[in-house]
């Protein structure tokens, strides 16, 4: 993914103070928009250095241009095109009529401290502050900076595309009907609830901080980077072909299936799903995974910058197109050498391939009779098919063992490194 620099907005709290003074003004301080109503086909543009309108009801049918400032403290019925090109404050209501010509876009400022709702299209090349209520009716689209503040919503009836930037602060609130394009950066940091939508689709990045959520009951296709640091519950269906990254404050939970076809999911909080299947690309982390793990392709890599442990609370099936790839670094598991830890069965099969691991600035040599348990389970069932191995001293070879219990259960997979017979 190339570098990208975005530029966020933020420190406005402030405005807010400022702003509210307007709100006050009587009709006699306001120069009233006029004609009311604006009629269809007309085009009205006004750029006054002090307009306001508080009138109890104004409504456009034509083409309403602001290049100037605007307070509106009244209602604005919009049946025609609202566009921006100044500041815009809007402490009352601002309605968008109709679904095919209802329409607002906003090229300046727009600071919202009222309501903003109804059918049509919102959209947004400039700059977006919500401290109040902002419905972008059945289709939101943004290209500039959208920061939706505490005790703001932000939401859409049907489908959202952000190619821009939208800072949801701790507090608020957004949500949509019927899906999320998310092109450009969606940084949380309070409650993205998607509950309804049919499809979260990411190509860029989303940030989850901790103590932000985001919330599905369907489907979040991920072909970019999704960072949480929060909480993500998911009901529905992840498809991850990116980069899909749980810190440690994070947690993945819910009732649904998280697949992946490419790229790399990492696990350094708690994924708790139904069940995890991969079928491309890297899982790895030092953190556990509460779910039935399926490997049909790709590789577990326990650790994450390094070598780690990483907990499965379930099973783990390692099919024949599976890859379980250990580093080794020295002889302590989870702290020298990667290990894998499960509480259910193990059913093993697919390549085992092992690293050599550089720490302290030179790359570790085992020595003859070293050993490392490299997986522990409640009961492993099978063996892997295909070996990788990092080289040897020539007179030293690999030799993978499985371990047999009290009860003659096989529990512990070990590497030991053995001279060689007549050397």
């Amino acid at each position: 993914m190339d570098s990208r620099i975005v530029a966020v907005v933020v420190g406005l709290a402030m405005a807010a103070v400022a702003f509210t003074s307007f709100a006050t003004r009587t009709r006699s301080a306001c120069e009233q928009l006029s004609p009311n109503p604006n009629p269809a086909g007309s085009q009205h543009n006004f750029d006054s250095r002090d307009g306001c309108n508080e009138l109890d009801d104004y409504e456009n049918f034509g083409t309403l241009i602001n290049s100037g400032k605007f307070d509106n403290a009244g209602a604005l019925r919009n049946f025609g095109k609202l566009h921006n090109l100044g500041a815009l404050n809007n402490f009352g209501d601002i309605s968008n009529v109709q679904s095919r010509s209802g329409n607002t876009r906003n090229d300046g400022t727009l600071n919202n401290f009222g309501n903003v709702g109804g059918y049509g299209s919102t959209k947004n090349t400039g700059i977006l502050n919500n401290y109040g209520t902002f419905n972008a009716g059945d289709f939101g689209e943004n290209s500039g900076v959208i920061n939706n503040y505490s005790d703001a919503t932000l939401s859409s009836e049907q489908r959202f595309t952000n190619d821009g930037v939208v800072n949801n602060t701790l507090g608020g609130t957004v949500r949509t009907g019927i899906g999320w394009i998310n092109n450009g950066t969606l940084d949380n940091g309070g409650s993205l609830d998607f509950e309804k939508a049919r499809f979260l689709n990411n190509k860029w990045i989303i940030r989850i901080h901790s103590c932000a959520s985001l919330e599905t009951a369907h489907e979040i296709n991920n072909a970019g980077l999704i960072n949480c640091e929060g909480t993500l519950t998911s009901n529905g269906v992840v498809n991850n072909s990116g980069r899909f990254y749980v810190s440690g404050s994070g947690s993945v939970t819910g009732v649904g299936v998280f697949g992946q076809s490419a790229g790399v999911t990492l696990v350094d909080g708690t994924l708790s799903q139904t069940a995890v299947r991969v079928n491309g690309g890297t899982l790895s982390g030092s953190g556990s995974i509460e779910s039935e793990v399926t490997l049909t392709g790709g590789t577990m890599a326990p650790g994450s910058s390094a070598v780690g442990a990483i907990g499965i609370t379930g099973s783990y099936t390692q099919t024949g197109g599976g890859e379980y790839a250990v580093d080794i670094g020295g002889s302590r598991a989870g702290v020298d050498h990667d290990v894998m830890r499960v509480s259910g069965t193990v059913r093993l099969d697919g390549q085992l391939r092992v690293v050599l691991y550089d720490s302290g600035g030179r790359r570790f040599a085992p020595g003859e009779a070293d050993t490392f348990d490299i997986l522990r389970a409640d009961s492993i069932v099978g063996v892997f098919s295909g070996f990788r191995f990092a080289p040897l001293d020539e007179t030293l070879e690999w030799k993978v063992s499985y371990l047999k219990d009290a009860d003659g259960s096989i529990d512990i997979v070990r590497l030991s490194v053995n001279r060689i017979n007549g050397r």
